[in-house]
């Protein structure tokens, strides 16, 4: 009878293969998955936004589309709420529109919205403003296509722009709508891009770890989300391309086409057909050099550690473990790799340079990308390619003619490598602006970025910590089992031990890990970047999986239990939060501060009209009014603005309100903002000093003082703004001035009793104007609003007799401030004499004009157009009704129609 063995082993080797062909494809899947989540989470985040956006404060002023702005709103304002993450993206639109407009060059290098009069210079690279604007470009032309309106299509185009006015874009307006997605459209072609070139180099099982770290990796992830629109996604990504290219190109390792195969064990073998020729391994080499050039012009800041700690870890890397070529050698190191590296990441470099700043924008900042980084790459690429050939000759000298060659080459290397150190050395106050004293206590002490990673994962909510955590936590483990596969000289636990070329590819990755994980923890800022790097050890790690043969089944078991804390985490967090919400995320307080900063400064600009307007406020806060409000701001947190943040810490430190003001006048200063959230009250005054931030503040600091005693200066005036109270902020509070210098200290006296009105608190009002009429019992302003005090206070025996004062002083109101007159006017209307109102409302209209109309305050323009409705006066000042009511919310016009 025949034995059924050779079937059962037939079908067990059918179902290896099909097992293997399920594998080989597997990076497909993940592709599939990763761009599906971030699909979803992309709708959720995008919902989110516009929700934030849509979200209106009773009696704010409407905002009003203008295409001739810069914006496509009246006087530049804007209305898109992104998360507090992305606030930089207000910058980028900014100076997105401004190029678009042609108001500054295709390559932004200044704007006028911040440190006036003169600017601020701008060194950002110019691919995300290109990239927002084409985006941009081609929404005006999608918007123009006709759809149904209860189409998908339709609705899909119409959620992707906004919920107000999704048809017909203009470009100015279609800068704003694309902005929060932009960078995740940029993901997501990232992903499509490299994703199938990484599966077809490193395998399925790398790919597709690729695919889902994208999207899982929290901290990597949320720099290219939606809302997030920076240029550190890209960066960090740049760094993840020029590390795994190399890995790709063998890392300097080639085959040998003399190797006997035969001898060779299976994991010996692999490696052997994974490792590139030398015409492959160049042109990967080449990609390696392009995308690192690149990342420089992206964020030289990010790149060049990374850049450096290559250089290192390959080179000690090869003077370790490269050996001396033999005849039967399988594998051989190429040390000439490098020096192409080298010069093509130079040239890379240095075309990137000349299109950002040819011909007439070339400087000395060395924060971004400079000819100097390109002569250091240069330098380095050239010294690592010959010490590499030193080690690989044994040490052993050359001839001495050559030796002297040599020497004298590896001197210039040296020197155009130590030419970037040496210049900051030297000039860093000019040439690396973060040096100085006052910008390095600024991002130490204050910017959460800036922070400790320890103490800023202390500070997160438990959903956003846990997406961060696994990958803070888990990836220096990898770390660590990469130095112990480095390291090890034996076989065990189901590990074999690496051949040496495996051993220099982890060197190649290792270096920078190990760099970005000490700045990663000194500073959270280089999470991100961190990240990237630690994704391109994740790939290097499942190819030696795959590749050198691992058998133990505790390992394969420990690896895929990692795998999964390190990728289901934020996933999961974030699909039960969609089941809870229903795709979308409810206003966080950040949201809703960034809604109140915007209702005032949409407040602020119908005072201000068309007229510029400077604010001083704290340093985000600073950035919200002038994206929101279309203000110019002072004190925007960006090293290119270090004269502006340091004027913005003298003058909250001037000793006194004199002193203030002169500053002030110096910067143009029209408003003060001070918001809860946002003080730096006792901040600035602390750096301007000098002082850390266990230190007291100056008692003496013009605003700390101002905020804590209440006394105003005669040239500020208070304007009056609640917090509603359905916002839950109840314990935070917005304070608004407007600067006066040539306000008398009588009429300053008047404008904080109406500010008291104004937030019902009459009895304040009567107390601050009593010392006044005391001394000057004739001031009719004064008068008037006292009797609107009394009125308020239902002290009507009291207010008769002040309307008798008021009747029996001379002065008319047409010698009065506008929003005097109208109080006078509402005065005697209140006491029952329509024709003393009408007369003097009259004296006053006959001067009225469109910017004194601006200046009332929202209850006193209400009581104007009631006025001039109850006493017959809307038709003969027509233009000034219409310029009234025009200034009017929507809730307000019921109340003046309904008198």
């Amino acid at each position: 009878m025949k034995k059924p063995f050779p079937r059962v082993r037939h079908n067990r080797d059918a179902a290896v293969e099909r097992r293997g062909e399920l594998v080989r494809y597997l990076w497909i899947v993940a592709l599939l998955v990763g761009v599906t989540f971030c699909v979803l989470d992309s709708t959720a985040r995008l919902r989110a936004v516009w929700e934030a956006t849509d979200v209106r404060i009773f009696g704010s002023p409407r905002l009003q589309e203008d295409r001739s702005s810069l914006s496509g709103y009246v006087a530049n304002q804007h209305r898109l709420v992104v998360p507090s993450v992305g606030v930089d993206g207000y910058h980028w639109i900014m100076q997105t529109e401004r190029m678009v407009a042609g108001t500054e060059d295709w390559r932004v290098r200044h704007v006028d919205y911040d440190h006036p009069p003169d600017g601020r210079g701008v060194e950002w690279g110019g691919f995300l403003h290109w990239e927002v604007a084409a985006m941009a470009w081609l929404a005006t032309h999608l918007t123009t296509i006709e759809l149904p309106a209860q189409s998908r299509v339709g609705r899909a185009r119409d959620f992707m722009f906004g919920p107000y006015r999704p048809t017909g874009l203009p470009i100015n307006l279609a800068i704003e709508r694309v902005a929060p997605w932009t960078n995740t459209v940029t993901l997501v072609l990232v992903i499509a891009a490299s994703v199938p070139l990484i599966a077809w180099r490193f395998g399925s099982m790398p790919a597709s770890l690729m695919a889902l770290g994208f999207v899982a990796v929290h901290p990597l992830y949320e720099s290219f989300s939606v809302g997030y629109l920076d240029h550190h996604g890209l960066a960090a990504t740049w760094v993840l391309f020029t590390i795994l290219f190399l890995i790709a190109g063998g890392g300097g390792w080639l085959r040998s086409n003399h190797a006997d195969l035969s001898r060779l064990t299976p994991a010996e073998g692999r490696l052997w057909h994974w490792l590139p020729p030398r015409r492959q391994a160049q042109r990967w080499f080449v990609a390696s050099a392009m995308a690192g050039g690149t990342g420089l012009w992206e964020s030289a800041s990010s790149q060049a550690p990374v850049l450096v700690a290559l250089g290192l870890g390959i080179t000690i890397g090869t003077v370790a473990l490269a050996p001396r070529p033999t005849v039967d050698s399988p594998w051989r190191f190429d040390p000439t790799l490098w020096r192409t590296w080298g010069l093509v990441g130079a040239a890379t470099s240095l075309a990137f340079y000349l299109l950002e700043y040819f011909p007439s924008h070339f400087g000395w900042n060395l924060q971004v990308n400079h000819p100097l980084y390109a002569l250091a790459w240069l330098g380095g690429g050239d010294l690592m390619c010959r010490i590499c050939e030193w080690r690989l000759r044994g040490g052993v000298a050359p001839h001495e003619v050559s030796r002297q060659r040599t020497a004298l080459l590896m001197v210039a290397d040296l020197l155009m490598l130590a030419a970037l150190p040496v210049t900051v050395a030297f000039t860093a106050r000019t040439t690396f602006v973060t040096v100085d004293p006052f910008l390095w206590q600024l991002c130490r002490d204050y910017i959460v970025e800036n922070q400790p990673l320890l103490a800023r994962l202390a500070g997160m909510d438990p959903a956003r910590l846990l997406g961060q955590m696994s990958a803070v936590l888990l990836l220096p483990v990898l770390l660590l089992f990469a130095v112990v596969l480095l390291f090890r000289r034996s076989s065990a636990g189901g590990v074999p031990q690496l051949p040496t070329p495996w051993k220099g590819l982890l060197g190649v990755v290792l270096s920078p890990s190990l760099v970005l994980l000490a700045l990663a923890i000194h500073q959270s800022r280089w999470l991100a970047t961190s990240c990237a790097v630690w994704l391109a050890l994740l790939v290097v790690m499942a190819l030696l999986y795959s590749s050198v043969g691992v058998h133990g089944r505790g390992v394969r078991m420990a690896s895929a239990a990692f795998v999964g804390l390190l990728l289901v985490p934020f996933p999961a967090s974030a699909i039960a939060q969609w089941r809870q919400t229903g795709l979308k995320a409810p206003l966080t307080q950040a949201d809703l501060t960034q809604i109140i900063t915007r209702d005032a400064s949409y407040r602020l600009r119908q005072r201000l009209g068309s007229e510029p307007g400077v604010i001083l406020s704290g340093p985000s806060t600073t950035t919200w009014m002038t994206y929101f409000g279309g203000f110019k701001g002072l004190g925007t947190l960006y090293s290119d603005n270090l004269d502006g943040l340091k004027a913005v810490a003298e003058i909250y430190s001037a000793p006194s309100p004199e002193t203030a003001l002169e500053l002030c006048k110096r910067h143009g200063v029209t408003h003060i903002a001070i918001f809860s959230w946002d003080a730096f009250a006792q901040e600035y005054p602390k750096l301007w000093h000098g002082l850390s931030r266990s230190e007291d503040a100056p008692p003496d600091a013009f605003i700390a003082r101002l905020l804590q005693t209440g006394s105003l200066p005669n040239w500020l005036r208070p304007i009056p703004y609640a917090i509603p109270s359905d916002m839950e902020l109840a314990t935070q509070y917005v304070r608004l001035f407007e600067v006066v210098p040539d306000q008398s200290q009588e009429e300053a006296i008047v404008r904080l009793a109406e500010y008291f009105l104004a937030t019902d608190k009459p009895e304040a009002a009567s107390r601050q104007l009593q010392p006044l009429l005391t001394r000057t019992p004739s001031y009719l302003p004064a008068l008037v609003s006292q009797a609107r005090a009394q009125y308020a206070r239902g002290e009507i025996e009291e207010f008769a007799q002040t309307v008798a004062h008021i009747r029996a002083n001379p002065a008319s109101a047409g010698r009065m401030h506008l929003d005097d007159a109208v109080a006078l006017a509402m005065v005697m209307a209140l006491a029952n004499d329509p024709a003393y109102a009408r007369e003097q409302l009259r004296a006053a209209l006959r001067h009225a004009d469109e910017q004194s109309i601006r200046r009332l305050l929202p209850g006193s323009i209400i009581n104007l157009l009631g006025l001039m409705r109850r006493l017959d006066l809307a038709t003969e000042y027509a233009l000034v009704h219409r310029w009234a009511f025009s200034l009017l919310p929507p809730e307000a016009e019921v109340l003046v129609d309904h008198g």
